[in-house]
């Protein structure tokens, strides 16, 4: 997984070396300049992508048998970016959750919280309530 791709429509995946992995990316739109996600699974593993909020720079893939065992999210939040953002990352990992219930899900990417103390937090709904900002 990885976040700041900062890729465009004018690199292909070809171009990136990943030649025994399917590769799966969100760009960044044109006016932001360091987004960007990827998720890359090696071909031996059955994956597919699962659409969410086409708004959000984020990928869910669902890696293994028929209704998947693991789901992987790559996510990039830009700097400053409102509550809204992070109560539509919330709605998204909500649809996941409910159409998964039995799925492991993790979660990876650069949220720009740069004050939160990760480490200190057992329940992220505490630290981040669904009033303010819920994860």
């Amino acid at each position: 997984m990885l976040t700041k791709t900062n890729l465009s429509n004018t690199i292909s995946n070809a171009e990136l070396g990943l030649d025994n992995y399917i590769v799966f990316r969100k760009d960044p739109s044109r006016k932001k300049s360091m987004g960007g996600t990827l998720i890359a699974i090696h071909k031996s593993l059955p994956c597919y992508v699962v659409p969410t909020n086409p708004k959000l720079e984020q990928i869910f893939v669902c890696v293994g048998q028929r209704r998947a065992e693991y789901i992987i999210e790559c996510l990039y939040i830009p700097p400053n970016s409102p509550n809204t953002t992070y109560l539509m990352v919330s709605e998204s990992i909500d649809f996941i959750r409910n159409k998964y219930p039995s799925a492991e899900l993790y979660i990876a990417g650069d949220f720009n919280l740069p004050r939160i103390e990760w480490n200190l937090i057992e329940d992220c709904s505490i630290a981040l309530p669904r009033t303010d900002l819920y994860l």
